[in-house]
């Protein structure tokens, strides 16, 4: 036994093409989002992650605020669900 975790790290880079830099790497451990990101089955724009009738919003002035606190995972990222009456019910 080695006293090593067999935990495998998940990491989200998100690079400032513009200022061409990294702007944060942020662990990852929810196995939602981590399943979204490696699926590559969604579009990004403007700090929204689309994917079915689903939208994550990034809170990017979190993430490039001063690195003075460290924000927690559920702290970046808000989960909404079933954005559009996809049913036709008005």
């Amino acid at each position: 036994m080695t006293g090593e975790s067999d935990e495998v790290l998940t990491t989200l880079k998100l690079f400032n093409i513009n200022l061409n830099k990294t702007i944060a790497d942020i662990r990852l451990s929810y196995e939602t989002l981590i399943g979204r990101l490696k699926s590559g089955l969604y579009i990004v724009n403007d700090g929204y992650i689309y994917y079915n009738n689903s939208v994550i919003k990034m809170r990017i002035d979190l993430i490039s605020s001063p690195k003075s606190y460290k924000y927690k995972e559920v702290e970046l990222f808000d989960f909404y669900e079933n954005i559009f009456d996809l049913e036709g019910n008005i």
